[in-house]
């Protein structure tokens, strides 16, 4: 995997060693989409994978506001909105109608409403 992932720019380097509940991110990210758009959001969903995968930080609440900070975020508002539990709920709400929508592979493509395919496509 090391290997693999070098190959594309991203250093597996193992220095976090336990699976996180990827609830927490999720919610990072519908926030800072609502909140900051787009662009932003592919900056946190970024930092997160690199926090995680190549610097060892673990996405807990402290972890993630920390990540979020790292891309302009305010810590504390980030620590506020992860721990909302309106934010979160609905947030397990996606996830469950996701969850639902892909039975299959991942990534699941859902255009206009309605499963397209899944899995692994050949270019």
């Amino acid at each position: 995997m090391k290997a693999a992932g070098m190959a594309v720019g991203i250093d597996f380097t193992g220095k976090t060693d336990r699976s996180p509940n990827t609830l927490i991110a999720h919610t990072l990210l519908d926030y800072t989409l609502e909140k900051y758009g787009s662009e932003k959001q592919n900056e946190v969903q970024e930092a997160l994978f690199c926090g995680y995968f190549t610097d060892g930080i673990y996405p807990d609440v402290a972890g993630a506001a920390s990540i979020a900070a790292s891309c302009g975020l305010g810590e504390d508002e980030v620590k506020l909105a992860l721990t909302d539990e309106s934010l979160r709920t609905k947030v397990w709400n996606k996830v469950e109608t996701n969850y639902h929508e892909v039975n299959g592979g991942v990534p699941t493509f859902i255009i206009n409403g309605r499963r397209a395919f899944s899995g692994a496509q050949d270019p």
